[in-house]
C-alpha cells in the first residue's frame, strides 16, 4: 500500500489549524457546554491523529546525520550555491563527530578560529549565524514539536521539499537505503537545474531569432 507522505503533510496542516481554533475556543470559554465537549471530544481525536502522523514521521524522517549532511550541502550548494560540510571532533571522552553545514565562507573562518576541542564546544554553545547549522548528534529529525519543518530547514525552500521527497521513497520502497534516496533526490535536483538551463537557453535563442 502506497504512503502519501505529501497527503499526510497536507492532512497534518488542516487538522493542527483546526486544533488551535478549538484551543482558541475552549480557553476564551464563550461557548454551551454542549460545544465545550464538541470541542473537547474533537481536540482529543486530532491528538491521536497527530501521534500517528508522529510516528510515521519519526520512521521515515530520522536520518544518520553524516548522510543527511552531506545531502543537505549537496541540496543546497545545486539549489543555492556555495555550501559544504564540515566535520569537527568533539568531547575528548567519547570522540564525538559534530558537523555544520555553511557557506564556503564561514568554513574558512570557523578553520581560522576553531583549532582545538575546546573551541569546538565553545562554537557549538554558541548562537548560530543564519547561514550555519549545527549538529551535534548521531541521527537527525527535521520536525519540531507541532510537526513542522524546523526552521534552520524551512528558510531553504526546495530542501524543505526535498526532506518530503526522500520520506517518500523510503516510506514506498523500504529496500533503498537512506543514501539511495539521498542520491535519487539530488539526480531529480540536477535534472531539474539541466531543464531549466536549457528553457533558459531555448528562450533566449527564440527571442534573438524574432528580434
Amino acid at each position: 500500500m502506497s504512503i502519501n507522505i505529501k497527503g499526510i503533510a497536507e492532512y497534518r496542516d488542516t487538522i493542527y489549524r483546526e486544533l488551535l481554533a478549538r484551543l482558541g475556543e475552549v480557553e476564551r470559554g464563550q461557548i454551551s457546554q454542549q460545544q465545550r465537549q464538541t470541542d473537547i471530544a474533537r481536540i482529543r481525536e486530532i491528538n491521536k491523529d497527530l501521534k500517528q502522523i508522529e510516528k510515521i514521521y519519526r520512521q521515515y524522517a530520522t536520518f544518520q546525520t553524516e548522510a543527511f549532511t552531506d545531502f543537505m550541502a549537496k541540496c543546497l550548494t545545486l539549489t543555492e550555491g556555495g555550501y559544504v560540510r564540515t566535520k569537527f571532533l568533539s568531547d575528548t571522552t567519547s570522540n564525538t563527530t559534530h558537523y555544520v553545514v555553511s557557506s564556503k565562507e564561514t568554513r574558512e573562518f570557523l578553520r581560522d578560529h576553531i583549532r582545538t576541542r575546546e573551541d569546538v564546544e565553545r562554537f557549538f554553545r554558541a548562537d548560530t549565524p543564519r547561514d550555519v547549522t549545527k549538529f551535534t548528534e548521531q541521527t537527525t529529525y527535521p520536525f519540531d514539536k507541532s510537526l513542522r519543518i524546523k526552521t534552520e530547514y524551512e528558510r531553504h525552500p526546495r530542501l524543505k521539499k526535498a526532506i518530503y521527497e526522500v520520506m517518500s521513497i523510503k516510506a514506498n520502497h523500504g529496500e533503498i537505503s537512506e543514501e539511495k534516496a539521498f542520491d535519487i533526490v539530488l539526480y531529480r535536483i540536477l535534472q531539474d537545474n539541466l531543464k531549466k538551463s536549457d528553457d533558459a537557453y531555448f528562450q533566449k535563442r527564440k527571442r534573438v531569432q524574432q528580434s
